[in-house]
């Protein structure tokens, strides 16, 4: 973080917390002047979704450029084809299974 005044980097003097917001007081290493800024926690984390397999990528932009009227594209269909490649499953269509 910088300085607003002369854009030089600031130092931390003294960090707090407060409830779901960290309190930092800091002070320009040149001029001086001093800041105190408030660091929110705006979201809460989440589980990873956990992952999914490159057929159910394949399929879920099949859909997606089917919606687009995209799916016809050829070389679209090969990229699509080759993530289906290594499943164990080979999927076709964009979803069905063959």
């Amino acid at each position: 973080m910088r300085c607003l005044d002369c854009k030089t980097e600031l130092k931390v003097l003294r960090t707090t917390t407060e409830s779901h917001e960290v309190i930092r007081r800091r002070e320009c290493r040149l001029c001086g002047r001093r800041f105190t800024t408030r660091e929110r926690i705006v979201g809460e984390a989440t589980e990873s979704p956990g992952a999914i397999s490159s057929g159910q990528l394949a399929a879920s932009i099949g859909e997606l450029l089917n919606s687009l009227g995209m799916a016809s594209n050829e070389s679209v269909r090969n990229v699509l084809r080759s993530l289906t490649m290594s499943e164990s499953t080979r999927t076709t269509n964009f979803g069905e299974e063959r």
